[in-house]
């Protein structure tokens, strides 16, 4: 079976997502742990296992959506069949997935970020907006982005990039979004230098950007501005570089101020022996 003829039917879609569905809580995600008991049925040897798992898990975040499962299950059941796994997921199987199982075409109205990850990154989204307001800072996204390990000029590109307003924070569609070309560069791709007209999150379509602070009364933050190559715009993360440079100056401060206690009291234990 070529790539090219890679396709999961009608048939199929639905019964991998009604194992999925059957095998989940939520209906939302499915863990690591789960998804690989399900994949070890398959008797297929694990290092096969382990490059489906890569193939299929598209926002490499290690858990599975019901798409990416079915991808994962589909993946089995060509090898099962002696065919060959892709290097790479052709458009036919990359999510999103839809009813025929060929890939969404782009109309005006679609977003890059599918419902199915939209959902997700809204419980992350939830888990970190510590104050509720609907929006999240830089500092209460600071351990999500600095966790996938993209260099922080990255981060601080694709920060940018989401706050599309210059409002020093995201909302939860500007934090998907984030999130999703933080999942694409973890894969390789280098976020853009501008947002194409579908990576604009929906609500912040048809509306011009603006550099002017938000009315009194807002639930945001005062605008931040940003300077080109300024790869301070996520600021807690140069903080953080900096609380471990003088973290490591202190340490190795104290571990001198050790050794010179320790010789002080060595020379006046060897004062004393010889006083006696």
């Amino acid at each position: 079976m070529t790539t090219s003829n890679l396709n999961i039917n009608a048939t199929e879609l639905n019964q991998f997502r009604a194992t999925f569905i059957a095998a989940t809580s939520n209906g939302t995600l499915m863990s690591a742990d789960k998804a690989r008991m399900l994949l070890l049925q398959s008797n297929l040897p694990r290092e096969l296992l382990g490059k489906i798992w890569q193939l299929a898990d598209h926002d490499c975040d290690g858990s599975l959506t019901s798409d990416e499962f079915a991808i994962a299950m589909y993946l089995v059941s060509v090898c099962k069949k002696g065919g060959a796994l892709p290097a790479a997921l052709p458009p036919s199987i990359t999510p999103p997935l839809a009813a025929d199982s060929t890939a969404v075409t782009a109309s005006d109205n679609s977003w890059v970020v599918t419902n199915e990850l939209k959902a997700k990154y809204d419980s992350y989204f939830t888990g970190i907006d510590k104050d509720l307001d609907g929006y999240v800072s830089g500092e209460e996204v600071r351990p999500l982005f600095i966790a996938s390990k993209v260099p922080q000029p990255t981060l601080a590109h694709i920060w940018t990039l989401c706050d599309i307003n210059n409002r020093g924070n995201l909302n939860r569609e500007q934090f998907a979004l984030a999130m999703h070309l933080i999942a694409e560069k973890v894969r390789g791709k280098d976020p853009p230098k501008k947002l194409t007209p579908q990576m604009f999150p929906p609500s912040c379509r048809n509306q011009p950007q603006q550099s002017s602070p938000p009315k009194i009364g807002s639930s945001v933050s005062a605008p931040v501005p940003l300077k080109p190559g300024d790869y301070s715009a996520i600021k807690e993360l140069d903080t953080l570089h900096g609380e471990v440079d003088q973290l490591g100056k202190e340490k190795l401060q104290l571990k001198q101020e050790l050794v010179d206690k320790q010789d002080a009291i060595q020379q006046k234990k060897s004062e004393i022996d010889v006083s006696l």
